[in-house]
């Protein structure tokens, strides 16, 4: 190879690495975790009062549903993030909230978590804070 040519190849080369490499995708979002909800724990509704949390990294999607399967009714969807996470084996003390904070009202709404897991039964029950609402959740 002459110099010419090997100018040219490290110009390429300096040239492909310069540019930007594509951002990667965004993670799948994983498949629906439900659970059913109660005013208390005592009560439970025979047509399912349902929550279910889709994540996708730290975006979460929280829909709360009523009604028979297929067609449910959707009460409220919430597009929110992760913003807290307890890393406990047996507890989930998961904090949803807006992620990054502007100017809004919605900046102190929150769904908070405070339960317990059966990681052998595979059971989960505890308190689900929506805003100042507070319900009963199991899965």
């Amino acid at each position: 190879m002459n110099n010419s040519a090997l100018t040219w190849l490290a110009v390429t080369a300096l040239a492909t690495s310069a540019r930007a490499a594509p951002s990667p995708p965004p993670p799948p979002p994983s498949s629906p975790t439900c659970f059913e909800v109660s005013v208390d724990s005592k009560a439970w509704s025979k047509t399912p009062e349902r929550m279910c949390i889709v994540l996708a990294d730290k975006a979460a999607t929280i829909t709360l549903m009523t009604g028979m399967p297929p067609n449910p009714t959707q009460v409220a969807v919430f597009n929110l993030e992760l913003t807290s996470r307890m890393r406990c084996a047996d507890c989930n003390q998961d904090v949803f909230s807006v992620g990054n904070p502007t100017n809004s009202v919605f900046n102190t709404l929150q769904i908070r978590f405070a339960g317990k897991r059966d990681v052998r039964a595979g059971t989960e029950h505890g308190t689900v804070t929506i805003g100042a609402t507070k319900l009963h959740y199991r899965r």
